[in-house]
């Protein structure tokens, strides 16, 4: 525990209240204010010290200021975050209490895709009104679309489409072989039984 939350975006009397009682126990806490309107369909999450301040090599006022906070997940939360937001959609589901369902892997993918060609449609709109003259462009966004754009590999349509086959014998390989053994272990426990 390094600290404490609230959901209230406001920092007042009450947020130095907390902090008093809760800095008795910790040296340094840190308060998070967890925005839970999702304005813009994000969770904004912000964290707070408290600076002391004073003259005289006394602290006279305390003041809260802003720490760097970064939220990051576990694989396992990812993927179980994933299977709630982006499990079987309202129409499929009989009540809201029925759980989310996975998505096979092609619906994952598909759903994947979809997701980059809309984030790729928003760039590529973006793009056209800063050359329109419609948008004005920043350093920083134009150095993380070029830096986006330089993390795509380079592959040549027919290496891929060669690739791609390859990949896909290899599965069906895979299929095949997997099915002959299951055949094979049944067919052997057959013969067991009947020789039982």
């Amino acid at each position: 525990v390094i600290g404490w939350y609230a959901t209230d975006t406001q920092l007042d009397i009450i947020s130095y209240e907390v902090y008093s009682i809760i800095r008795k126990n910790f040296v340094e806490p840190v308060h998070l204010v967890v925005d839970a309107s999702l304005r813009d369909s994000r969770l904004s999450v912000d964290g707070y010290a408290v600076k002391k301040m004073g003259f005289g090599g006394k602290a006279r006022l305390c003041q809260f200021g802003r720490v760097k906070t970064e939220l990051t997940a576990s694989e396992a939360a990812k993927i179980a975050l994933g299977a709630v937001t982006t499990g079987g959609t309202d129409s499929e589901r009989k009540s809201p209490f029925t759980p989310a369902t996975m998505l096979s892997e092609m619906e994952n993918l598909t759903y994947s895709l979809r997701e980059l060609l809309h984030l790729l449609d928003t760039v590529s709109e973006y793009v056209d009104q800063v050359v329109a003259g419609k948008e004005r462009s920043t350093p920083e966004i134009g150095s993380a679309i070029k830096d986006a754009l330089a993390a795509i590999p380079r592959i040549d349509m027919e290496m891929f489409t060669r690739m791609f086959n390859q990949k896909t014998e290899n599965m069906l390989m895979i299929l095949y072989l997997t099915n002959i053994i299951r055949t094979q272990v049944t067919l052997t426990n057959r013969i067991y039984e009947v020789l039982d």
